[in-house]
C-alpha cells in the first residue's frame, strides 16, 4: 500500500479529532490533494448529518455504512458522536429543549440509546483506506469502526445496513441502486449531491440525461433542484417496489443533502409516485402551476410564455417528527460544541417556519419586477400575510425568499 502524505494535519470537528490532508482552499467544492479527498467546507453537511442520523436511529443494534469514506471523517463522527448525543437524552431530560428562538418540541422517549453501533467504511482508494485505518486506531475505535477496500457498490451488494451514507463528489446517481438493495427495510438513506448546475438546469442534456427531467433556471432553480433530484430517486426506488419518504432535505453552499426513510412494502409505492409532479412556471406572476405526472406525461408541452419543468417531488422535504427530534438534539451539550452549531441553528431555525408550507417560494425581488413596483421588505411582507391569516415564513432557499399558502393576488398586493 502506497504511503500517506506528509502534509497532513489535525482537525478537530464535534471533539473527534483526526488527520486529514492539507486543503490549498478550504472554501466552496473542494477537489483531491495529496491523494485524498477532504473538504473542510463541509463541516456542517457533516454536523448535521451525524445530528440527523442520532435523531433517526433505527434501532439499538444499528449498521452504518459510510460508503465513500476518505479520510473517515464523516464515519469516525458517527461512531464516536451518535452514542454521545443519546446516551443522556430521556424522555426527562428537558433542559436539551429550551433553546434560544428555536421552538420547544416534546421531549421523544423512541429516540434509541445504541447499545452496538458499528460504522464500516469503505473506499476504493488505497490511501484513503490507510488514513481512515490510522484515524481509527488513533481514537481507539477498532471495535467499533472496520474498514474496507472496494468499490461503493460492491461493498454494498454484499451486506445489508440500517444506514447508508453516500457523500460522493458530483452526484449520487451511479450509487442510488447498490444503496436500495444494500439498504435495510425502514433504515436511513443520507446522499449528497454537488451537481447543482446540473438539477438547476445549467446543463439541460446532463440534466435530461442523469435524472430524465428538465431544470428550471431562475430563482425557484434550487428547489426545483433538490426536488428534480428527489422525483428521480422515487421514481428509481419504485423500479424495485421500495417506497423512499423524504425526512430532511435542504439545499445549502454548493450542495443539496436529503435524507430518506426506506420502506421496502409495495402497497405504499403508488402514494409516494402520485407526490410527483410536472411545473410551469409562470414569469407574469412568479407562481408554479402544477400538473400530476405519470411516466406518460409528455415534457414537449409549452404553455405562451411560461416555463415546463420537472417531473419533481411535491411532497413535503421536511418531515416533522424528525424535525422535532432534530431541534431537541441539536441543544444537547455534545451539540453545542460542533463547530458549525451557529449554522446548524440558523438552518433548523427556518426549517421550523418552513416546514407544512406548500412547494416553491416568492421572492420580493421578483415580486418587484412583475409588478413594476418597488420591492416589499421581507420581514413586512411576512407580517401582513400573517396579519390577514396567512402562513408565511422565511425560506432557507433565499434570504429574499418567503413561503406562504396566500396566492399572488394577495402576495403583490393587486
Amino acid at each position: 500500500m502506497p504511503d500517506l502524505p506528509s502534509s497532513l494535519k489535525p482537525i478537530d470537528e464535534g471533539g473527534t479529532i483526526l488527520n486529514v490532508p492539507f486543503v490549498s482552499n478550504p472554501r466552496g467544492p473542494a477537489k483531491k490533494e495529496n491523494g485524498v479527498f477532504f473538504n473542510p467546507a463541509m463541516e456542517m453537511n457533516r454536523d448535521l448529518a451525524v445530528l440527523i442520523f442520532a435523531a433517526t436511529l433505527p434501532h439499538e443494534d444499528t449498521k452504518i455504512l459510510d460508503a465513500l469514506c476518505a479520510s473517515g471523517i464523516r464515519g469516525l463522527r458517527y461512531a464516536r458522536e451518535i452514542p454521545l448525543l443519546l446516551s443522556h437524552l430521556s424522555s426527562s431530560d428537558t433542559s436539551l429543549l429550551t433553546p434560544t428562538s428555536l421552538p420547544t418540541p416534546s421531549p421523544d422517549p423512541s429516540l434509541p440509546s445504541p447499545t452496538s453501533l458499528h460504522v464500516q467504511l469503505n473506499d476504493t482508494n488505497p490511501l484513503a483506506v490507510k488514513l481512515a485505518e490510522q484515524n481509527a486506531a488513533a481514537l481507539g475505535m477498532e471495535a467499533q469502526v472496520s474498514i474496507s477496500h472496494e468499490r461503493a457498490q460492491y461493498a454494498m451488494s454484499k451486506e445489508h445496513f440500517d444506514i447508508i451514507d453516500l457523500d460522493p463528489y458530483g452526484p449520487a446517481v451511479p450509487f442510488l441502486g447498490s444503496a436500495l438493495g444494500s439498504i435495510a427495510h425502514k433504515g436511513i438513506l443520507g446522499f449528497t449531491a454537488t451537481d447543482t448546475a446540473v438539477a438547476c438546469g445549467s446543463y439541460a442534456k446532463a440534466c435530461q440525461r442523469r435524472y430524465q427531467a428538465r431544470g428550471l433556471r431562475n430563482h425557484l432553480c434550487h428547489e426545483a433542484g433538490i426536488r428534480i433530484i428527489m422525483g428521480h430517486a422515487v421514481r428509481r426506488a419504485a423500479e424495485h417496489d421500495i417506497a423512499l419518504f423524504p425526512l430532511i432535505g435542504y439545499y445549502a453552499d454548493h450542495y443539496f443533502r436529503v435524507t430518506w426513510r426506506v420502506e421496502k412494502t409495495r402497497s405504499k409505492v403508488g402514494k409516494q409516485l402520485g407526490q410527483l409532479s410536472v411545473g410551469l412556471y409562470d414569469p407574469a406572476t412568479t407562481t408554479v402551476e402544477t400538473l400530476p405526472w405519470t411516466p406518460a406525461t409528455p415534457l414537449e408541452y409549452h404553455a405562451k410564455g411560461k416555463l415546463l419543468f420537472g417531473p419533481y417531488w411535491d411532497g413535503p422535504l421536511l418531515d416533522p417528527h424528525t424535525l422535532s427530534r432534530l431541534t431537541a438534539l441539536s441543544q444537547h451539550p455534545h451539540a453545542l460544541e460542533m463547530g458549525a452549531i451557529d449554522n446548524v441553528h440558523k438552518l433548523v431555525d427556518l426549517w421550523n417556519g418552513e416546514a407544512g408550507m406548500p412547494s416553491f417560494f416568492y421572492d420580493t425581488s421578483e415580486i418587484s419586477r412583475a409588478t413594476k413596483k418597488e420591492a416589499e421588505p421581507r420581514t413586512k411582507l411576512i407580517e401582513r400575510l400573517q396579519e390577514q391569516g396567512y402562513k408565511a415564513a422565511r425560506t432557507h432557499f433565499t434570504p429574499t425568499g418567503i413561503k406562504t399558502d396566500a396566492g399572488w393576488e394577495v402576495v403583490s398586493g393587486q
